[in-house]
C-alpha cells in the first residue's frame, strides 16, 4: 500500500511539474488591492499547497469518523453477543430449574 501511494504522489508531483513548465507565461494576478504580473505557474503553485495544507485537516477527520464508526460496529457486535450469550445463560438456568422440579415433583408422585 505504501508503494501504491509513493507511486500515486511521485506522479502527481511529475504532472505539476510538468504543468508549471508549460504554463511559465505572465499574467496579470489581483488579490484584494495588490496586481502583480507573475508567472501563471506562481499562482497555481501556491494554489496546489494550500490545497494540500488545507486537505490534511480533513484527511484526518475523515479517518476519525471512520474510526469511531469501525468501534461503534464492534461495540454493537460485542454487546449483541454478550446479551445471547446472557439469554442463553438465562434460558440454561429456567431449563435446569424446570428439570429438577421435574424431578422432585416425579419423586414426591412415586
Amino acid at each position: 500500500m505504501k508503494k501504491i501511494k509513493l507511486g500515486a504522489a511521485i506522479a502527481l508531483l511529475a504532472a505539476l511539474v510538468l504543468f508549471l513548465l508549460q504554463n511559465l507565461g505572465t499574467a496579470e494576478v489581483s488579490f484584494l488591492v495588490w496586481k502583480a504580473d507573475i508567472p501563471v505557474a506562481i499562482p497555481i503553485l501556491v494554489a496546489f499547497f494550500i490545497g494540500g495544507v488545507a486537505a490534511r485537516p480533513l484527511i484526518r477527520f475523515l479517518n476519525e469518523q471512520r474510526r469511531e464508526r469501525r468501534a461503534d460496529k464492534t461495540a454493537a457486535k460485542t454487546a449483541a453477543k454478550s446479551a445471547a450469550i446472557s439469554a442463553a445463560a438465562e434460558l440454561e438456568k429456567v431449563g435446569i430449574v424446570a428439570s429438577g422440579e421435574a424431578d422432585s415433583q416425579a419423586s414426591s408422585a412415586s
